[in-house]
């Protein structure tokens, strides 16, 4: 007996559902592989017959168009398994196709890149990924870039080729938005002139290399690292750090981040300074922001400090100091000053209060009162000066033989 060719049943029904329900399901497990260069949106250059839907990983081994037809999100719905490419590369004219973006569990390149984003516009190209990896190969990217507006969400992370970042953005003017950490060898920037990156989380280099690098002309960029920035390693041949800036004359950049982070082996920023850096963290903390000079010496860079922080007469980048060193008699007998390594004794001799004239204050805040009692006229010889400047004249009139015990003669025999 045919159950399905006697009309509706529960039995048809729900068979009728479960065929649905299938379709609905994403397709895990499942690899769907280019087979021939052409089209995203053409299911004959695809292994599994049809353009990769939610669920299923997808590996480029031919050079694969994004096309009108592929819409504006890869896939329509969900999110792919892992992406990756072998011998292929997907490419996406993001000024033609628009603002759009790939969402897969993970991105990776292998011996191509995996995704070419082309185009000078404001669109925005998004790639979303738990991990998005550098290649295999010598200067391979998870993502090669053009000039427009980009959204990485995950972790960057550089590939075992080297110089394999896991985005390389060249000649870049638009804003770069990272929502996740970058790790050694995450982020390239080539350059990157009056453009704006925020990575909303931390950058630290490793042996893969810096965090984020910025080479080339970097004029006028703001680059902003919300959890701040980390050293990476240091060893023979190589030292990496969270964010190593190209020292190109007239770079200039500005930087916000909490806090720069050394490892043991390796600073956190290396190569150029940033004309400001103002640490904060978060809105409602007031931003300290520090301007960074050169120290005099061949690419060390310090703090900028004030006029009276500095000996007159030295000059440190655009101030001339004003600060005036102590002298030994200025300094009191008891204290040293100076080179900790070499220090100077003080030979200024602190007034005691039987040096001050009593009911009279001095010392710290007036505290002390003097002892010391100043003669009178009459207490001193008559002819004899005393006082100020030997002003004063005694009255004291020097007593006369009757005025002796007897047997005592008054003067010298």
């Amino acid at each position: 007996m045919d159950l399905l060719a006697e009309g509706p049943s529960p039995v048809k029904t729900l068979l009728a559902f479960a065929v649905i329900l299938l379709l609905a399901l994403p397709a895990f497990g499942v690899t769907n592989t280019t087979v021939a260069t052409g089209n995203l949106s053409d299911g004959t250059k695809w292994s599994q017959g049809y353009m990769p839907v939610n669920g299923e990983d997808v590996v480029f081994a031919h050079n694969i168009t994004w096309d009108a037809g592929a819409g504006t999100r890869f896939p329509a719905t969900g999110t792919l398994g892992a992406a990756s490419s072998t011998a292929g590369t997907l490419t996406v004219a993001v000024s033609t196709i628009g603002s759009c973006g790939i969402y897969a569990a993970s991105i990776a390149a292998g011996t191509a890149h995996c995704i070419t984003a082309t185009g000078s516009t404001a669109n925005t190209f998004t790639a979303s990924g738990a991990t998005i990896t550098g290649g295999t190969a010598t200067s391979i990217y998870a993502i090669n870039g053009g000039n427009c507006v980009y959204v990485f969400i995950g972790l960057l992370t550089g590939g075992p080729g080297s110089g394999a970042y896991g985005a390389y953005i060249p000649n870049g003017t638009r804003s770069v938005t990272v929502t996740g950490n970058v790790a050694a060898g995450g982020l390239r920037l080539n350059n990157y002139s009056a453009g704006s990156l925020i990575v909303n989380g931390t950058s630290t280099g490793g042996a893969a290399g810096d965090g984020v690098y910025l080479n080339g002309n970097i004029n006028g960029c703001t680059l902003t690292f919300t959890g701040g920035l980390f050293g990476g390693v240091s060893s023979t041949n190589t030292t990496t750090f969270g964010l190593k800036v190209n020292q190109i004359a007239g770079n200039t950049y500005s930087l916000i981040c909490p806090a720069l982070t050394n490892s043991a082996t390796a600073v956190a920023l290396g190569g150029a300074p940033p004309a400001t850096w103002t640490n904060y963290n978060g809105a409602n903390e007031d931003a300290k922001t520090i301007t960074m000079v050169n120290s005099g010496r061949s690419n060390v860079w310090v703090t900028q400090p004030l006029d009276h922080q500095v000996l007159s007469g030295v000059v440190i980048g655009d101030l001339t100091g004003n600060r005036v060193d102590a002298t030994a008699a200025s300094v009191i007998s008891s204290h040293s000053y100076g080179d900790p390594a070499a220090q100077t004794a003080g030979t200024y001799h602190p007034t005691t209060v039987a040096e001050v004239l009593d009911t009279v204050s001095f010392g710290a805040v007036s505290a002390e009162t003097g002892t010391y009692h100043e003669a009178a006229t009459t207490e001193v010889e008559d002819g004899i000066f005393f006082g100020p400047g030997s002003t004063y004249e005694g009255s004291f009139a020097g007593g006369g033989g009757a005025t002796f015990e007897a047997g005592f003669n008054r003067g010298i025999n």
